[in-house]
């Protein structure tokens, strides 16, 4: 699978193609090399510098480079928070402002529901962002035994402020955030007290990510349906 992208940096505009080959683990994403080094000209060691960025930060290069129509990227962010929402759903299966917030950014972008609405569903989430937040800070005072219930506490504020921010995206912002909340989610919910890690689930939340990311915008470009999220594997 492969999607074209157009980037910007600095006063420069290129194409690039980002390759999935596949079912991964982690990341292997070929780029290529040579566009970007004609369209840099002699500029080359910039160019490899930013391609540099998809191998070390993906999810900072595609929010900061990539040329994503705003539409898709609300797509995403909705996409990247919905996908760790059980975490907080196990917890508290009868609070639905985070589930609500993802929809209602859904539901903006496509002309279902106004601002007004869009705002009072971030309002709501950012509540339960809060209520989950004062949570793992008391189970932060607790004797390092209690580590576990920390973590658990924060897995759960990462995914309601997910939540919130995919909302905070159909307003024209934080994009990144959603992503970097929701690897933190899975991150936190799989630690054991002491810092002990049963695998590597954050590396493989940030590697469904991309994956997710390149399945739909390949969607897009090739005039598709966006994928549903069982699409992504």
């Amino acid at each position: 699978m492969s999607a074209k992208f157009n980037v910007t940096y600095g006063i420069k505009e290129f194409q690039i193609e980002i390759t999935r080959e596949g079912n991964l683990s982690f990341l292997d994403y070929d780029i290529e090399y040579d566009l970007a080094l004609r369209e840099f000209g002699e500029e080359k060691t910039a160019a490899v510098r930013l391609v540099d960025k998809l191998d070390e930060e993906p999810i900072y290069f595609i929010t900061t480079y990539l040329n994503i129509p705003h539409r898709n990227m609300i797509y995403l962010a909705a996409d990247w928070a919905e996908r760790v929402l059980w975490i907080f759903e196990n917890e508290h299966p009868k609070d639905k402002r985070p589930k609500n917030a993802i929809q209602a950014a859904r539901d903006f972008v496509d002309g279902k529901i106004d601002e007004e609405k869009l705002n009072t569903a971030w309002e709501r989430a950012k509540r339960a962002e809060l209520k989950a937040d004062v949570a793992a800070s008391s189970a932060n005072t607790d004797q390092m035994a209690r580590t576990g219930k920390m973590l658990s506490k924060g897995a759960m504020w990462a995914v309601a402020e997910a939540a919130g921010a995919a909302t905070a995206v159909a307003r024209g912002t934080l994009f990144g955030v959603v992503a970097a909340r929701a690897k933190y989610a899975v991150d936190a919910y799989y630690r054991e007290p002491y810092g002990r890690i049963k695998s590597i689930p954050a590396h493989d939340e940030l590697s469904w990510q991309i994956r997710r990311f390149v399945d739909c915008m390949e969607a897009v470009q090739a005039g598709e349906d966006w994928p549903d999220l069982k699409a992504t594997e």
